[in-house]
């Protein structure tokens, strides 16, 4: 699968630099050339290369999306003809200093911007410095513990794009339904966030506990 990618945050970089290794084509945007190829280089897989955010949006089958929290909709302006059509990924959060939230969500808002795309909200009540403790390489640290990937979006096939791609990282997808629960999914991961730097540090997540049917992490157990 071609995987693009538009920003070069902490939570794309490790994405990317995991599943790389699935065999997929991964390009990374930056609105540095300077950035995105210095990134490509931490991670040092042949499957991953840099562009810009234009060349990533257009490279990709699935375009995970995530950058400044308050450029987003208007980037998603500006990338609309690129994401038609495509799975994207929305892993942006609020931003830190927002005074509460307010409907609709940051993720209702960029599709309404790139009303073509098929949107999912993902990725975004994990934090990066967690994910990076509980992918495979990091896995006997944090042993045992199942963490869960909540996702929701109108188009039930982006939805099952999404959820392999997450089980693909050996990580529980927790199906939320419809694209209006995302304004749930960003208040939980404003919390996530807040929790994480009040107390509990990186190893926190805010998870399900339930019964799981068989999933390829399982043989990681």
């Amino acid at each position: 699968m071609k995987i693009g990618i538009v920003g070069t945050g902490p939570m794309n970089i490790a994405l990317a630099a995991n599943w790389a290794p699935h065999n997929h084509q991964i390009r990374i945007g930056s609105r540095s050339p300077e950035r995105a190829r210095a990134v490509v280089a931490t991670i040092a897989s042949k499957q991953v290369t840099a562009s810009d955010y234009l060349q990533a949006a257009a490279f990709g089958d699935v375009v995970l999306y995530a950058i400044e929290p308050a450029a987003a909709v208007s980037t998603a302006a500006k990338l609309r003809e690129a994401l038609a059509d495509k799975v994207v990924i929305d892993a942006n959060n609020v931003p830190d200093n927002a005074a509460g939230h307010a409907a609709p969500s940051l993720a209702e808002a960029i599709a309404q911007a790139v009303p073509d795309a098929r949107l999912v909200k993902a990725f975004n009540v994990v934090r990066a410095e967690t994910l990076k403790r509980v992918l495979p390489k990091k896995r006997p640290k944090l042993e045992g513990q199942y963490f869960s990937i909540y996702h929701c979006g109108n188009d039930d096939g982006a939805r099952r794009t999404v959820a392999a791609l997450i089980e693909e990282l050996f990580l529980d997808p927790i199906d939320c339904g419809d694209l209006s629960h995302a304004y749930e999914l960003e208040a939980l991961g404003s919390l996530a966030a807040f929790l994480a730097k009040q107390r509990y540090g990186a190893d926190f997540a805010i998870n399900v506990a339930h019964k799981r049917q068989s999933s390829p992490m399982d043989s990681w157990f």
